[in-house]
Parts: C-alpha cells; structure tokens; sequence
C-alpha cells in the first residue's frame, strides 16, 4: 500500500509539472499575441483616420465640381459660367451698341473663357486628385480587408483548438498530447495572418505622405485655376472701364458742368439749354414763372428723363420746367458760380455803393472757368428777357433773383441760421447784379 502511494504521488508530480509547463507555453503565445494586437489596434485607429480623410477628401472635392462630360466641350456646357455668358452676350447683342449692352458683351465673353478654365481645371483635378486617392483607397483597403477577414478566421479556429485542448487538459485526458500539436499549427496560422494582416496595414500607413502629396496638388491646381480666372477678369475691366469714361449715357443731375460739356461736345448745358428754349417758345408770359412750385412727382419724372435720355418737354407745364432747371442748378456738385470765388463773390455783393458793386463783381465774373462763364451768360439772358415780361409773369429781376441767387452759390461751410438768411440775400443781390 505504502509503495502503491509513492508511486501515486510520483505520478501525480509529473503531470502537474506538465500542466504547468504547458499553461505557461498557453500564457506565452496569448501575451505574444496580446501585444501584437495592441499594435495592430494602434495602427488601425490611424488607418481609419486617414481613411476618413481620403473618402471626405474626394466626396466633397467632387460635390464642388460644376460640370460632368466626357469630353472638355461636354463638360463645358455643364458649367453655370457657359449658360451665364451665352445669355449675357444675347442680351447684349439684343440691347445693342449702348454702354450696358457693350458691357455684357464683354463680361459675357469673360464667362464663357471662365467656364472653359473651369471644365479644365475640373477634369485635370479629377485625373490628378480624386482618381489617385480613389484607386490608393480601392487597393489598399481591399487587400486590408481580405487579409483581416483570413486573420479574424484563423483566430476563431485557434481559439475553438485552444478551448478544447484546455478542456482535455482539466479532465488529465491523454489527448491533450494529440490535441496539442493541432494547437501549435493554428497558432502557427494565425500569426502567419496577423503578420500579413500588419503588412498590408503598415503599407497603407506608408502612403500617408503619398495621400499628403495629393491633397498638396489640389491645392496647386485651385490656385491655378482662381489665378486664371482673375486674370480673365483683370483682363476685361480695362475695356469696362474704357466704356464707362466713353460713354455718353450718364446721368446728367449730379454731374460736374465740366464733365458734362466734355462728353456731350456741348458749350450750354443740356437741361440749362433744353429748359430755357422750352420756356421762351410759350411761357415767357406765364405768371409766378421760377416762383411758384411745380408738382413732386411731374419734376421727378422730367427729371430722370434727361437722365435716361428721354427727354419730352412738350407734354409738361412750365412750372415743372423751371423747376427742373432750378433743380439742376441746385444739384450741381459745385455751384455755377464756384466755391473758390463764393467768397469774393459775398464780397463784392456786400458793397454798399451801386457802381462799385458793379464793378466789383464784373470782375470776379471774370474769374470764372470758361464753361462756367458761358452757361451763367446764356441763363443770365434768358432771365433777363424774363423780366421784361414781369407785368404779366410778376417776376421781375429783383423777384427772380430771390429764388434763382440761392441755387447759383452757396457755401461748403454751414453757418447759423441767421448768417444763412445773410448769406442768402447776398446771394439774390448777386443774382439780381448779373
């Protein structure tokens, strides 16, 4: 009995010695491929960063794409550029040879050379960006995705062999020995595919500057196509502006006498001009005539007729003409008789004695710029003629003065109320004079 114990207890060592021998080879292959799972994860997590960047990447760089065809013209057409110039060049054609038709024509021509740029710049982005981060996505991720479908297979068949080896080996069963070189060729697999599952990962992760380098060349070619473009544009502004200082549909209220005369190829004002031969044709006579008020909204309209061009005096009353006129001279940035001489010109009105202040101010007319004196000389005989008629118009020379002074001069510089007042009769003493 006693030896039947020893030999009981030898034995039982033995296989406890074993257990433990093959436990810690178990322990070992799991903290092998613990650690080289904690790898993997680390790398997979950037993986789906970058990945995550190519697919935003390429996704809405495509959404900004304005156009789609298979060839450069097709593409074109597609491009909101193409269908804006065709429609602003007919409706240039259509408007004809006028400052705005002119002007669409040019920018109509601009767009169309834009949209042609655009469907370049759009194909080459697609040939040179989207398609080679595409084709690096489709690749690589397909050969990720192969390999860690084979490595998640050979993990589940190692650890189906792993789970019944350890059962045989808590039942001491003598198939563990069997079981056990079956264990050893499955976790000979699934290293095999864990270290091609990091191969393929790890060389996706070495295109990260490839991918860098891709992002940089859509950037190259933004910035090509935004300088092509604003050169388009740089190059057609020249002539728009050419246009604009040409032509001769521009407003005239608000305008520089001077400015105007240039353009028109007149000497008289054309509203001071228009007016007056209006109002001597059949109002000379009409009573209260600068003096009384003419409707708002006929003086808006005849006024934006002479600044559209369209002038018809025929069909509007005299009041409305002399306020148009007034209104003019009002709205003239510097007055007729000019800022520079407003001074001399208050001078010489405040002149006490008659012939003196004649004199006096027959001088600073003098002064005047030549368009300036040829337009006050035209007016001043029209008002003249005026005031011959005062017993049937009421408006004699010191009646017109009053409400025509204050729209030939005023100040840059306002004053008081009472200096206004002050001024202000000096300027109908001045208008009065001339």
């Amino acid at each position: 009995v006693h030896f039947q114990l020893c030999k009981d207890i030898v034995m039982a060592a033995k296989q406890f010695h074993r257990f433990t021998q093959l436990a810690g080879e178990k322990l070992a292959v799991r903290e092998k491929s613990d650690r080289l799972t904690e790898s993997l994860s680390d790398a997979e997590k950037k993986m789906e960063g970058i990945k995550n960047g190519c697919l935003v990447t390429c996704k809405r760089l495509h959404a900004t794409h304005q156009g789609s065809g298979s060839t450069l013209e097709k593409h074109q057409r597609k491009v909101p550029q193409f269908s804006l110039g065709n429609g602003m060049i007919e409706a240039g054609q259509t408007l004809g040879p006028t400052v705005f038709g002119n002007t669409l024509r040019l920018v109509g021509q601009g767009e169309l050379d834009i949209s042609l740029q655009v469907a370049d710049y759009e194909q080459c982005m697609e040939e040179t960006v989207i398609r080679p981060l595409n084709i690096i996505l489709e690749e690589e991720l397909k050969k990720l995705e192969k390999s860690k479908k084979k490595l998640s297979s050979a993990r589940v068949d190692m650890d189906s062999i792993r789970n019944r080896y350890q059962s045989l080996q808590d039942k001491f069963s003598p198939k563990a020995e069997a079981i056990k070189s079956e264990l050893d060729q499955a976790i000979n697999r699934f290293e095999q595919c864990q270290d091609a599952y990091a191969t393929n990962l790890f060389t996706f992760l070495s295109r990260e500057r490839d991918m860098a380098a891709l992002v940089h060349k859509m950037v190259v070619l933004q910035i090509s196509r935004h300088n092509q473009a604003l050169g388009i544009l740089q190059g057609i502004l020249p002539h728009i502006d050419k246009e604009l200082d040409e032509t001769n549909d521009r407003p005239v209220y608000g305008q520089p006498l001077s400015e105007h005369l240039q353009i028109t190829g007149r000497t008289i004002s054309y509203v001071i001009e228009e007016c007056c031969l209006a109002l001597r044709e059949k109002w000379m006579d009409t009573e209260g005539l600068f003096r009384l008020a003419a409707s708002a909204a006929k003086l808006k309209l005849l006024k934006y007729s002479f600044d559209a061009g369209c002038v018809e005096l025929n069909g509007h009353d005299p009041h409305t003409i002399a306020g148009a006129l007034k209104q003019y001279l009002r709205e003239l940035p510097a007055p007729l008789l000019t800022f520079e001489l407003c001074s001399a010109w208050t001078a010489a009105a405040g002149i006490g004695e008659e012939g003196e202040r004649l004199q006096r101010l027959w001088t600073v007319k003098e002064k005047l710029p030549k368009e300036n004196l040829e337009n006050l000389k035209y007016l001043m005989f029209f008002l003249s003629d005026l005031s011959e008629n005062h017993e049937q118009t009421k408006m004699n020379a010191y009646n017109i003065a009053i409400v025509i002074g204050p729209n030939l001069l005023w100040s840059k510089v306002e004053g008081s109320v009472s200096g206004l007042v002050g001024e202000t009769a000096l300027y109908s003493r001045i208008a009065e004079c001339l």
